[in-house]
């Protein structure tokens, strides 16, 4: 089990497990509203050419959107998802130490960039492949889709 910068568990496993077990119990569709992870200030900054890539964040993406699909063939009802978040932002647990947007955030001149991560996730709504997510690894076909979704980022 991974951590990301904030402490919080990387576990996708139990992600299928509870999203079936909200089907189960409560027999309505489910959204899941927030799925993200947090990473500190000075990892997602772009570089001297505009570029953010925060590949740790489109790791774990990767990891829960193929463990969604993994449940939703294994029953689940999920109608929707959305990721957290579009853009840095204030967080007011931590204020501005976490990183938890697809959108770099300059917050000294309001500079938005768009991170990896915005470029992957908008390659998959758009109809990128999803695979299965099994025993921590990833499925070729995921692991193609992630690095052909870097290309020119």
């Amino acid at each position: 089990m991974d951590n990301d910068k904030v402490g919080w568990a990387i576990y996708p496993e139990t992600f299928v497990e509870v999203l079936l077990e909200l089907t189960k119990r409560y027999k309505v569709p489910v959204i899941v509203a927030e799925n993200g992870c947090g990473m500190g200030t000075g990892s997602d900054v772009p570089d001297e050419n505009g570029v953010a890539n925060d590949s740790h964040r489109v790791d774990f993406l990767t990891q829960y959107t193929a463990a969604m699909h993994e449940a939703i063939e294994k029953g689940a009802d999920v109608k929707g998802y959305f990721v957290w978040s579009l853009v840095d932002n204030f967080e007011w647990g931590l204020g501005y130490s976490q990183r938890y947007g697809m959108v770099h955030v300059d917050f000294e001149t309001q500079v938005r960039t768009p991170k990896a991560s915005y470029h992957w996730f908008q390659k998959l709504i758009r109809g990128g492949p999803i695979g299965t997510y099994k025993n921590g690894k990833l499925p070729k076909e995921l692991r193609a889709a992630y690095e052909k979704s870097r290309e020119g980022i």
